[in-house]
């Protein structure tokens, strides 16, 4: 396992931050087989409301390398993983979702408690969470049970 996996979502996501002042901004050119990719994730029979996704490439990966994608769950339990230079959408193949349950939301505010996700799905070696990404729009529906 590669050291990168070892760091939290929550350092991952500090490192990006302070990267994103370093320097002038670059614009990179978005790879056109790139295609988008706007979910949900329900645990229990409801939406998971918050947390963190992280979408690791397991098919074609001679084709495009390693890659991982983040996706934060918003309130309602969607989720828009991010792959590329901050432009959503994801590679054609199939991705493992590894998930993990942050905070929870209530009426519009956010509240301590997380909501309960099975660990199985917190690591990489032990999610069977899947989804498929093909040309055209991706609307993939994950539940955890």
């Amino acid at each position: 396992m590669s050291f990168s996996r070892h760091l939290t979502w929550a350092g991952l996501a500090l490192c990006m931050v302070g990267l994103a002042g370093c320097g002038g901004r670059t614009e990179y050119p978005v790879p056109e087989n790139l295609y988008p990719v706007r979910g949900t994730i329900a645990v229990g029979g409801r939406p998971l409301a918050g947390g963190l996704l992280n979408c690791v490439l397991v098919t074609d990966t001679d084709k495009y390398g390693p890659a991982e994608a983040p996706a934060e769950v918003r309130p309602d339990g969607t989720f828009e993983p991010v792959l590329f230079n901050g432009h959503p959408g994801l590679y054609p193949g199939r991705w493992k979702v590894v998930v993990q349950s942050t905070v929870t939301y209530k009426d519009g505010k956010r509240v301590a408690a997380p909501q309960r996700v099975p660990a199985k799905y917190m690591r990489e070696e032990t999610s069977d969470l899947y989804l498929d990404v093909t040309a055209g729009e991706n609307t993939p529906t994950l539940v955890l049970r």
